[in-house]
């Protein structure tokens, strides 16, 4: 899968001059969204949760090294079925091959009506399975 590409911007650090912690997620649900288009998702269906809704459940950064405005990063995804109706995207964020910061979020499919689980749809499932296991290694 081609990674997200992402320059920092002036408006993405804080006064330390330094990536906001925040906007982090910000990028990697960008590259999420970007993934399932590249997979033939069409997003305003997916995203306006008339079938199913998969809100984010948990989430979690580990934060390696400092981001400054014009670094040029790279954000590779892996997404990983954990249940019938859950999965989970590991992100590499890196900056020219050194990660930066490892990201993981986990999705919980529900029935919008009465907020209860439901399993995945065939297409996240099979999209999930493609991708292979989840990655945060340093390697």
């Amino acid at each position: 899968m081609t990674p997200y590409t992402h320059t920092v911007r002036f408006a993405d650090t804080d006064a330390a001059g330094v990536a906001y912690f925040a906007r982090l997620f910000d990028w990697c649900h960008a590259a999420y969204e970007e993934a399932l288009q590249a997979a033939g998702v069409p997003l305003p269906e997916f995203f306006g949760g008339r079938s199913i809704a998969v809100p984010i459940v948990h989430a979690e950064a580990d934060y390696r090294a400092p981001l400054r405005v014009g670094d040029r990063l790279h954000i590779h995804l892996q997404p990983h079925p954990r249940s019938e109706s859950s999965f989970e995207i590991c992100y590499r964020v890196e900056r020219e091959g050194q990660l930066c910061a490892a990201i993981l979020t986990v999705h919980c499919s529900i029935d919008p009506t009465t907020r209860q689980r439901s399993p995945l749809s065939p297409a996240l499932l099979s999209w999930c399975e493609r991708q292979g296991v989840c990655d945060l290694s340093e390697g």
